[in-house]
């Protein structure tokens, strides 16, 4: 099945305005003869109370082409995906030093890199995810 781009305002090549003003005059009055074909197959198609979208039966020269407008926006097609940022993987002996520190501790270690904890509530859980997610490890312990 091929798809066609085509105008939905015109028919025949001419605006659907220009067809629905003429439609009640005469091959006289118009004076084009190719004009008044495009008018008298206008008229015969528009329905009265209808609107004036002109649907792939009339547009078409065959089921097999399927119209579509010129208007119509598609979204762009996005051939990469952007990377997800995964958080880094913290070794075992990394939750025990988080463990070990008090949440005044984390709070304080999260000031001083400028992490930005959200909400009133802070717990210990909260304030070492945050820590994570920005990449810091915990302090080493010094023996």
């Amino acid at each position: 099945m091929s798809t066609t781009r085509v105008n939905t305002k015109q028919f025949m090549g001419y605006d659907v305005t220009l067809l629905d003003g003429l439609s009640h005059m005469g091959k006289s009055l118009i004076g084009n003869d190719q004009l008044f074909e495009a008018v008298q197959a206008y008229a015969k198609q528009n329905v009265k109370g209808a609107t004036t979208h002109l649907g792939p039966a009339i547009l078409s020269a065959t089921p097999h082409i399927a119209v579509e407008s010129m208007t119509t926006i598609r979204a762009p097609k996005v051939d990469t995906v952007p990377p997800i940022t995964e958080t880094p993987e913290i070794p075992k002996d990394a939750d025990e030093a988080w463990d070990a520190l008090e949440l005044d501790d984390l709070i304080a270690l999260a000031a001083k890199h400028d992490v930005t904890i959200p909400g009133r509530v802070k717990t210990h859980g909260k304030v070492k995810g945050l820590l994570i997610q920005a990449g810091i490890a915990p302090p080493v312990p010094v023996s």
